[in-house]
């Protein structure tokens, strides 16, 4: 071995001489003397070993693929344990360098989305898309998302607002949607998200959907069916699934807003989304936020509420010259 004095080309010759199964107690000496001789030989010996394990893991018809690919000649099983030539050696380990190369860019090819599309939906705007599975989802205004489809996954990341999924069910190919603090994850049903600045709320309309919350949580998963909800804050703590009114909820496709029995500073908050301005309850009156609404109004007229709102409720409400409106106790 002193010919092979690249500690590359040594660690490939001893490496095929190791693989052969062949090597005399001597040769075994004097190859664990040459590792401990220098540091180098120990880090060429185990580079090499990757690339085997590497290899190994690539299918065979996929190896011979990329083989033929780059016009190489894909070495008979067991050549390179028989080789006794170094030269030999160091061009199969090449081979094989290029090959992973070639295996690795597959990876990502099939790493790459088959589909993808932003939607951003303004103040007063609402929109419906069509996804290429026959997936679709109603987008409510004020909404930020990035829908993401790969060979076995579609991803919805929700970064503000509501939408509506109604997903093709597809087992190979779970729908999942990131909507910060919470995760859900399902193979096919209809389900609401909503994303505010401080929490998520699910609502199932039908079939399943398993909530996770944010990395760290120590929330455990939990399976929501037709009629339940979730709650998840900014932290990722989650209230108990419990039932909600879904037709309240998703009222909203079709321009109106439901209230049902909801206390008046949820009233506010919801009023507030379709609105240029801002409604408030004055902090004199912070009580009056617990005061309960039950009533029906077009998302398209928020300012017949505001109007009916001191016939229904004890408050009165005084308009501001910013354009905001404060709800108070009269």
């Amino acid at each position: 071995m002193s010919r092979c004095a690249d500690p590359h080309e040594a660690a490939a010759f001893w490496f095929a001489r190791h693989q052969s199964g062949e090597m005399s107690d001597m040769e075994l000496q004097v190859f664990e003397a040459w590792k401990a001789s220098d540091s180098a030989h120990e880090r060429e010996y185990q580079a090499l070993q990757q690339v085997w394990t590497m290899a190994r893991h690539i299918p065979a018809n996929r190896l011979r693929a990329l083989a033929d690919d780059g016009n190489t000649r894909f070495p008979p099983q067991g050549d390179v344990a028989k080789s006794n030539g170094w030269r030999s050696v160091g061009a199969t380990f090449a081979f094989l360098f290029a090959c992973i190369a070639g295996f690795a860019g597959y990876q990502w090819q099939q790493a790459q989305p088959t589909f993808n599309a932003s939607v951003d939906t303004p103040q007063g705007k609402r929109q419906k898309v069509a996804l290429p599975d026959g997936s679709s989802v109603d987008v409510n205004i004020r909404t930020h998302m990035r829908i993401d489809y790969y060979r076995d996954r579609r991803i919805a990341i929700l970064d503000a607002g509501e939408v509506s999924f109604n997903i093709v069910h597809d087992t190979a190919k779970p729908f999942l949607v990131d909507a910060g603090s919470g995760q859900i994850r399902v193979t096919g049903t209809q389900f609401n998200v909503r994303r505010d600045s401080d929490e998520v709320f699910i609502t199932v309309v039908s079939g399943t959907v398993v909530v996770s919350s944010m990395a760290g949580s120590s929330m455990p998963p939990a399976r929501l069916t037709a009629g339940m909800g979730m709650r998840i804050d900014a932290k990722g703590h989650a209230d108990e699934p419990h039932g909600v009114n879904v037709a309240a909820v998703t009222a909203w496709r079709e321009g109106k807003l439901v209230f049902d029995n909801q206390p008046l500073a949820e009233v506010v908050r919801e009023v507030t989304r379709y609105r240029l301005h801002p409604v408030r309850i004055a902090g004199t009156s912070a009580d009056l936020g617990q005061l309960r609404l039950s009533s029906t109004f077009s998302i398209n007229d928020t300012e017949a509420l505001l109007v009916a709102l001191p016939r229904i409720l004890p408050v009165k409400i005084r308009r501001e010259p910013d354009g905001s409106v404060e709800i108070y106790r009269p």
